[in-house]
C-alpha cells in the first residue's frame, strides 16, 4: 500500500473511530497534496464507497458506509451494501451487479429458469438468469445433465447451479 493511500485511510479510520458516523453513514477528511501526491492519487483505483474532489491542492475525500442507488425502472431506492451482504455481487461487462430480490421460477419453452432483478451502481436494471436442473418426477429429485441426483425438489437451493448464470440488461 502506498504511503499516500495509507495516510488517507488512516485519517478516515481515525475520524470514524473518534466521531463515528453519527447517523450520516459517511466520514469526510481533507488533505493538502503535493504535485507528486496528486499524480499518485489519480492512479489509485477507489471503490464506490469513496467520493473525492481536488481543489487548490486540497483533497476532499468522503467515505460512505452504505451506498444507495435509485433504479428508475423499478421506481425504488436500493441499498447496494445490504444487497451485496445478502446476495453477494455479480460481474457483467466489467460492472458490479447487485441482485435485488430472491430468484423466482419461470417457465419458458426451453424449460424452467430462475430469474431475479438486479441493478448496477448507476441504477440500470438487469435480469440474472439461472437454468433449472432437470427433474426426476418419480423420485422427486433434481438431476443434472449427467443424471446425477442434486437434491430434493422441495428445496429450492437444489434447483439450479447458482454459480452458472447469465445476465441480461432489461430494456423498456
Amino acid at each position: 500500500m502506498s504511503e499516500l493511500l495509507k495516510n488517507i485511510t488512516d485519517k478516515l479510520e481515525a475520524k470514524a473511530a473518534k466521531f463515528g458516523f453519527k447517523g450520516t453513514q459517511n466520514v469526510h477528511v481533507s488533505l493538502v497534496l503535493t504535485e507528486d501526491e496528486q499524480k499518485e492519487f489519480s492512479d489509485i483505483k477507489w471503490d464506490d464507497h469513496y467520493y473525492y474532489e481536488i481543489k487548490n491542492n486540497v483533497l476532499h475525500i468522503n467515505y460512505v458506509e452504505e451506498l444507495v442507488v435509485y433504479c428508475e425502472g423499478l421506481e425504488k431506492k436500493f441499498n447496494t451494501t445490504k444487497l451485496e451482504q445478502k446476495y453477494g455481487n455479480f460481474t457483467y461487462e466489467d460492472k458490479t451487479i447487485y441482485q435485488t430480490e430472491d430468484a423466482f421460477p419461470e417457465r419458458k419453452i426451453e424449460g424452467t429458469i430462475y430469474r431475479a432483478y438486479a441493478i448496477d451502481k448507476d441504477g440500470s436494471l438487469y435480469f440474472i438468469i439461472w437454468k433449472q436442473y432437470g427433474k426426476d418426477a418419480e423420485r422427486k429429485m433434481f438431476i443434472n445433465e449427467e443424471g446425477k441426483v442434486i437434491g430434493d425438489c422441495l428445496n429450492r437451493t437444489n434447483a439450479c447451479d447458482w454459480n452458472d448464470y447469465k445476465i441480461e440488461e432489461v430494456v423498456f
